[in-house]
């Protein structure tokens, strides 16, 4: 192997260790830093990767065919859409995440390899070829590990992706940082690329360390949020059923004025009255009793109670069935999934005509799992992954929460929307928990 061969050998190389850099920091950028989850994407690029270098290879051996060096921008594209394809759920929103974080990785890998070629001409003696190649090699290397160090920043408990607008503005931050560093600028000293290298990373860094944090604020402050709905319907279930008890003590106080007007009335047969006294006694007896039921769980209870009084007060017939017991899901958790649940079916329900306004919740459970399932009737057939709510910023997330907090406990959530008749759908979300022995 001659030298020709070996530094194309090296070119090669380095092309693949470019183009990795590229793919893997697009996949570390995409999982960790803007919190998505990509699919078997160590794989993806490692595979993908292969793909400048086998490019090179055709354009040097079948020169006669007018094969060209692909530019970046186009590299850039090629890889965003085979990302998404392959590693994503092709949702449009992961397109565009897609391409930010391909934006984000490839810019500062290439940015990167034009700065240490450029340090590399003056250190070293331009006139031997594999320098350049040395540098660019390293200076690809760096990148990879700039994004994977940028990674380790965010907080792990948090598993929430950092919303589109953060996204983007990373994106644009991290282009406008490596285009001083990719085109290519006369250099004097190699001060001034190092300079300009330092400056590139830690702008990047500042803006991934902001937009980070901002996403960990709004994360706190709706799980702020969620726990002061918590204690507010937790004061409101022992609120109503102290109400309750009260009221049941109180009939029963006075049950035995209510036998001698029953036993009056029988005697007289005024069968009649005596029907409607009895239908009412029983009607305020079942209106306090509903108050006061036990699935098992505290939280549940508090969280259903508070939902059930907005119900009545919407003229919503709820009905709760089956028992929580031992579910072994934590209390904010639990809140998460049947406030966010409940929420969204009265609100469905609310728009339905008097008379045809029902809620059901069942608990469902055996020694192999627990099923919780919300049904309620609806006026329009629903899209869950497009709220239907006015307030499309703040709102979107119960869906969200539903899904990651039934996560937590490997369950399954799935949602359905049936037609029943004119103008009329059954909508039905379903969440199954494995039990763990």
């Amino acid at each position: 192997m001659d030298i020709t061969d070996t530094i194309a050998f090296l070119v090669i190389i380095c092309e693949y260790v470019m183009s990795f850099a590229i793919v893997f920091g697009a996949c570390i950028t995409y999982r960790r830093i803007f919190r998505f989850k990509p699919k078997k994407y160590l794989l993806f690029s490692t595979l993908t990767a292969l793909i400048i270098p086998l490019w090179f290879l055709v354009s040097i051996y079948f020169k006669d065919l007018g094969i060209r060096e692909i530019s970046s921008e186009l590299v850039i594209l090629l890889y965003t859409l085979l990302f998404w394809l392959f590693i994503t759920d092709r949702k449009p929103r992961q397109l565009v995440v897609s391409f930010a974080a391909m934006i984000f990785s490839g810019y500062i890998a290439l940015g990167t390899s034009v700065r240490f070629i450029n340090l590399g001409e003056i250190i070293f003696d331009s006139s031997v070829a594999i320098y350049p190649l040395i540098c660019r090699f390293f200076g690809n290397t760096l990148s990879l590990m700039f994004i994977i160090l940028v990674s380790e920043l965010g907080n792990k408990k948090i598993d929430e992706p950092l919303s589109l607008s953060n996204i983007c503005v990373l994106a644009l931050i991290t282009f406008i940082s490596s285009v001083n560093m990719y085109i290519q600028i006369p250099v004097l000293m190699g001060m001034d690329a190092f300079d300009e290298l330092l400056i590139g990373f830690l702008t990047i860094l500042i803006a991934v360390i902001l937009s980070v944090r901002d996403s960990e604020s709004k994360y706190y402050s709706r799980l702020n949020k969620m726990n002061e709905n918590y204690l507010a319907a937790q004061k409101n279930y022992y609120k109503s059923r102290q109400s309750a008890e009260i009221e049941i003590r109180r009939i029963k106080h006075d049950m035995n004025n209510h036998m001698i007007c029953i036993n009056e009335l029988c005697r007289k047969g005024r069968y009649k009255e005596l029907s409607d006294y009895i239908g009412s006694m029983t009607e305020k007896f079942a209106e306090n009793d509903s108050l006061i039921f036990n699935t098992g769980d505290n939280i549940a209870n508090a969280i259903i109670s508070d939902k059930m009084l907005k119900s009545r007060e919407n003229k919503i017939r709820f009905s709760v069935h089956g028992s929580l017991e031992n579910s072994g899901i934590a209390p904010i958790d639990m809140c998460a999934i049947l406030a966010n649940l409940l929420d969204n079916a009265i609100c469905a329900a609310s728009r339905m005509p008097d008379g045809q306004r029902t809620i059901e919740l069942e608990f469902r459970q055996n020694v192999y799992f627990l099923m919780i399932t919300v049904v309620n009737d609806t006026d329009r057939p629903v899209s869950i992954e497009n709220t239907t709510k006015t307030d499309k910023i703040n709102h979107g997330f119960g869906i969200y929460n539903v899904r990651n907090a039934a996560k937590k406990y490997d369950g399954e959530v799935s949602f359905s929307c049936n037609k029943k008749g004119e103008n009329t759908y059954c909508f039905k979300a379903e969440i199954m928990f494995p039990k763990i022995a």
